[in-house]
């Protein structure tokens, strides 16, 4: 409300990361599946960034819960895998993407956002 105000955003961690978990799972093909590709570099092989990236993505783990009559998955972190950083940068992509009106439906479209309202141009004489 002030000049010092932060934007923030609050987000249901263990509902977007059961969600990815869920599209990182389904059948390559499929409609609700996402995959991930990478190209050869000097020195490297695309296998060598890809093993990274997934052992960030298998850092955490869902404990399957059941509270006021309904199941939860509530994430965990592995103890002897610390690095879940390319993990947490996805789910924020995806509530990014989210906010943004991008989802998934039936037909395995993508929504455009709605646009933005013009806004009137006032101006001021002194």
């Amino acid at each position: 409300a002030g000049k010092r105000a932060i934007r923030h955003v609050l987000i249901d961690t263990n509902y977007w990361k059961s969600f990815l978990a869920a599209r990182l799972t389904t059948p390559i093909g499929d409609k609700a599946a996402l995959t991930f590709s990478a190209k050869k570099r000097e020195g490297k092989t695309p296998a060598d960034d890809l093993r990274m990236v997934c052992d960030h993505f298998a850092a955490e783990y869902p404990n399957h819960r059941a509270e006021k009559g309904r199941a939860l998955d509530e994430w965990k972190e592995r103890p002897n895998k610390p690095d879940n950083h390319w993990w947490d940068c996805l789910v924020g992509s995806a509530v990014a993407a989210s906010m943004l009106g991008v989802s998934l439906n039936a037909g395995g479209v993508v929504k455009k956002p709605k646009p933005a309202k013009k806004r009137e141009r006032v101006s001021y004489l002194f």
